[in-house]
């Protein structure tokens, strides 16, 4: 069987990756301070960038090796590093959306910390249950976390990613005009990334999975226009300054 189509979704997928850290690099180099209020930001898009660049690299490891048992051991341990960054994403999102809910500092460090529990458990669960798989197509290698608290938490933490994507949507109506529009791209931002996440999770036919990891990419996009779109000020933020 040819596994040519796993080639594309790589490349896909890694250019989702690179539109991802660009955003990163660009927020954290050109647009703001190096302060609580960039760096929820900064991480954010940082990780799902590192998530992204793993899986990429997974299935190129998928496409070279095609069954060899030296090679799946391979895939198997990026998989286990690509869980890590899979998970955290939620914690900076969880930070922002907090704080643009309630404007209280306590608050959002509580709220952060209970998400850094959330993931800790869901990694944790991981490594010890382990994985199963691959199932290899033309178009993917799929593995597969039959963990049910592993399942639980990461169900938990892409739920929290669509309710904090709209909580950054609904806190744009009461911001200043920039931070405003700032809010409201990154919640679009990333509810688009987790429906696609989803989808992807969930799975499908070939062309249904790079249309989803081009959707990923896009929603890179949108985070850039989040900051660096024509009406964007950098002095605006919709996370805390940290002061």
């Amino acid at each position: 069987m040819a596994y040519e189509g796993i080639l594309a979704n790589a490349l896909i997928t890694a250019i989702a990756s690179g539109c991802f850290l660009y955003v990163a690099a660009e927020v954290r180099r050109r647009r703001v301070r190096a302060d609580s209020r960039s760096l929820a930001a900064v991480l954010l898009f940082g990780i799902l960038g590192v998530h992204l660049a793993g899986a990429a690299l997974r299935q190129v490891v998928a496409f070279v090796g095609a069954g060899d048992p030296a090679v799946l051991r391979v895939e198997a341990a990026i998989f286990y590093v690509v869980v890590i960054p899979a998970t955290l994403s939620i914690v900076p999102l969880a930070y922002m959306a907090t704080w643009a809910l309630t404007g209280r500092m306590a608050v959002t460090r509580a709220v952060t910390a209970f998400f850094l529990l959330v993931c800790a458990i869901a990694i944790g669960s991981v490594y010890v249950d382990g994985i199963t798989g691959p199932d290899l197509s033309f178009w993917a290698s799929e593995w597969a976390i039959g963990n049910p608290v592993a399942k639980a938490c990461l169900g938990l933490v892409t739920l929290t990613a669509f309710a904090a994507g709209a909580i950054l949507i609904r806190a744009g109506r009461t911001l200043p005009n920039d931070a405003a529009r700032r809010a409201r791209l990154i919640g679009w931002s990333c509810i688009i990334y987790y429906a696609a996440f989803v989808g992807d999770a969930l799975g499908g036919p070939g062309v249904w999975l790079l249309a989803e990891r081009t959707v990923m990419a896009v929603a890179a996009l949108i985070g850039y226009r989040a900051y660096f779109g024509a009406a964007t000020d950098a002095r605006a933020d919709a996370s805390p300054s940290g002061d």
